[in-house]
């Protein structure tokens, strides 16, 4: 994510809807998966959904992280 680039804000990676752009969520990093491997592909999350009150926004706590498709 731009915003949570680890400069101001913690590192977090944007879940985007494909169709519209529009963020859905955060994925808080993990030591167990690399999410950056997945940047700009289609995936499916596993894991538990939480509102971080301090930057009002969802975070999912992956447990696991599926490739749906890749992107071009």
């Amino acid at each position: 994510s731009l915003v949570f680039d680890g400069q101001s804000k913690p590192i977090m990676y944007r879940i985007e809807d494909p169709l519209s752009g529009r963020s859905l969520a955060y994925l808080a990093p993990t030591t167990s998966l690399d999410l950056s491997s997945l940047l700009g592909q289609r995936i499916g999350v596993v894991g538990s959904i939480d509102f971080d009150k301090d930057w009002h926004v969802t975070v999912v706590n992956p447990e696991r992280v599926d490739l749906v498709s890749v992107s071009p």
